[in-house]
């Protein structure tokens, strides 16, 4: 039944709990262990769409259920990109209509927001700055430094010698490239 939903859950991951569970209660840990492995694998690749109450909790049961919580940087990233995507929600409830970029810095990883907004949606683009980091380096031999809104360093170093300094700023946020080769940011 897959993503069928059966009481607000997906099929697949009520199948799968349901699954732990009774291995759980049988006191079959090798294949519990299976299981749980299987179901956190799941929740971590965001194979079904959940609600954040669900997804932390069903992830606190399969890491129960596994005895150990795996430590993922990606989950953390995930976990950062899903508390930007609140921030710019709660602020499209405010404020419906209209665009921009701003950086945010959740649970310590900085996120590059980009949206677009009407009354009735809001359409939004978030990438970690450790993508625009790698995306820079592999598009040329030169430096760049990105500066958030309150002149924090997000990305690259603080001082760059012999840098041309060319600064963006828009309507709230100010972003800030550095470049000896004089590009735009």
């Amino acid at each position: 039944m897959g993503l069928t939903p059966v009481g607000g859950l997906p099929a697949e991951l009520v199948a799968l709990e349901a699954k732990c569970s009774v291995l759980d209660k049988l006191g079959h840990r090798s294949a519990l262990q299976r299981e749980a492995h299987l179901l956190y694998e799941r929740l971590t690749g965001s194979r079904w769409p959940l609600a954040r109450a669900s997804y932390e909790f069903k992830m606190e049961e399969a890491r129960g259920w596994l005895g150990h919580a795996p430590a993922s940087h990606q989950l953390e990233k995930k976990a950062a990109l899903s508390a930007a995507l609140q921030v710019l929600w709660a602020d499209w409830l405010r404020e419906r209509a209209g665009k921009g970029r701003r950086f945010l810095t959740l649970d310590g990883f900085p996120v590059l927001a980009a949206w677009i907004s009407s009354p009735n949606e809001l359409t939004t683009l978030l990438t970690p700055v450790e993508v625009i980091d790698s995306a820079l380096r592999e598009s040329g031999d030169f430096q760049a430094r990105l500066i958030d809104a309150e002149g924090r360093n997000v990305l690259g170093p603080h001082e760059l010698v012999g840098a041309t300094r060319v600064e963006r700023r828009t309507g709230l946020d100010p972003a800030s490239v550095d470049s000896p080769s004089g590009g735009a940011g």
